[in-house]
């Protein structure tokens, strides 16, 4: 398919940048969009794990500065990361598994129970 304009972009970007600061949902948009660039369903984890990367750690370092980042949730952050670390093994390798159009299914059913989680609260 036809890559999406370069304003496109900008606008999922904007989005992306505000819902990860504001509900930390990013994810959601910056992965739908990232099914429209032609992207191969590796590209598409690739450019989206670079840029929650990017995201978090300019977080970060905001919420170290605002005073979030406690001794306290640092601990609990080392606690949860081996189960982190292995579902990211299981993602990884259910992704290589998976046809395109399962991909891109579980993609937007992903993000629909985001939205609504979001919309309807926790």
């Amino acid at each position: 398919g036809e890559r999406p304009h370069w304003l496109v972009g900008v606008a999922a970007g904007l989005v992306t940048g505000v819902a990860s600061t504001v509900a930390h949902s990013g994810g959601l948009v910056v992965g739908l969009y990232l099914l429209g660039t032609g992207l191969s369903t590796a590209g598409v984890v690739a450019t989206a794990t670079a840029l929650y990367a990017l995201t978090n750690l300019v977080k970060l370092v905001g919420y170290w500065r605002i005073g979030f980042l406690t001794a306290p949730v640092l601990v609990a952050d080392l606690l949860v990361l081996p189960v982190l670390l292995a579902g990211a093994w299981l993602g990884y390798r259910a992704h290589r598994r998976l046809p395109r159009r399962a991909f891109e299914l579980a993609l937007i059913a992903i993000a629909l129970a985001g939205a609504a989680r979001l919309l309807l609260g926790s």
